[in-house]
């Protein structure tokens, strides 16, 4: 399902994991029907305040629903490669019970013990598409994606991690085609980075990210862990 790979960057060596996509796939058939009933209570408007067409809501949470699924499984591999099976990892879209209508508590993922201590850790999952870059370029260009604040969301807290999927398009794409690429093979999903919170504080930044009145705490992916880096992080804290 995985596949490590080590890649040059202007930067040097940067640790990244390919998934291998089947469209056909129970992950992706989960993705696309938790999408289109959570797209029905999204707000019409985007981060930049302009109203979006139904197809791009729906489009863009099925790329994000999708990296999520995934981030699932790839975490649940590091938790059995180090014998950790006291922990399990729970996406909340997977275990909600309010029918997608309500925002209040959500999280993306979280690593739960269920026997001594109870400790959980909260990882948030943040997408992108390459588009006009190529998978090396996005990696020296684009950011981790932490909290953000806009009009609709005047606060958002941290969470423990924050680790960024990052989709390589290998044909000019355009968002509202997301799904047609992902069909035909011409969209791979790549793990990139992670961070912790304290990375973020230290070390990100605010930026608009192109979106008028909403503001991103952002640290650049060659700032923060790369894969292999990021796993370690997480193993660690888990086993201290």
């Amino acid at each position: 399902m995985f596949d490590y790979q080590k890649i040059k960057t202007k930067q040097g060596d940067w640790n990244i994991v390919k998934v291998h996509l089947d469209p056909n796939s129970d992950f992706i058939s989960r993705a696309a029907r938790q999408a289109k009933q959570k797209a029905k209570y999204t707000i019409q408007a985007g981060q930049n305040g302009i109203s979006r067409s139904n197809k791009l809501k729906l489009q863009n949470q099925f790329r994000g629903m999708i990296a999520e699924i995934y981030a699932v499984e790839l975490i649940k591999s590091w938790l059995a490669d180090s014998k950790l099976n006291n922990w399990e990892v729970i996406r909340y879209d997977d275990v909600r019970t309010d029918n997608f209508e309500s925002p209040t508590n959500e999280y993306d993922l979280k690593i739960q013990n269920n026997s001594i201590g109870n400790k959980v850790l909260k990882i948030e999952s943040r997408s992108s598409v390459t588009y006009a870059r190529n998978l090396i370029e996005g990696i020296s260009d684009l950011d981790i994606i932490g909290p953000y604040t806009s009009q609709a969301k005047p606060k958002e807290t941290y969470v423990d991690y924050y680790i960024r999927p990052l989709y390589n398009n290998t044909k000019e794409m355009k968002p509202e085609d997301f799904s047609d690429f992902l069909k035909n093979g011409f969209v791979d999903l790549y793990f990139v980075a992670g961070c912790s919170k304290n990375a973020l504080l230290e070390k990100g930044i605010y930026k608009s990210m192109k979106q008028n009145s909403s503001k991103y705490r952002c640290l650049p992916i060659i700032l923060g862990s790369d894969i292999i880096d990021f796993r370690k992080k997480i193993i660690t804290n888990i086993n201290s």
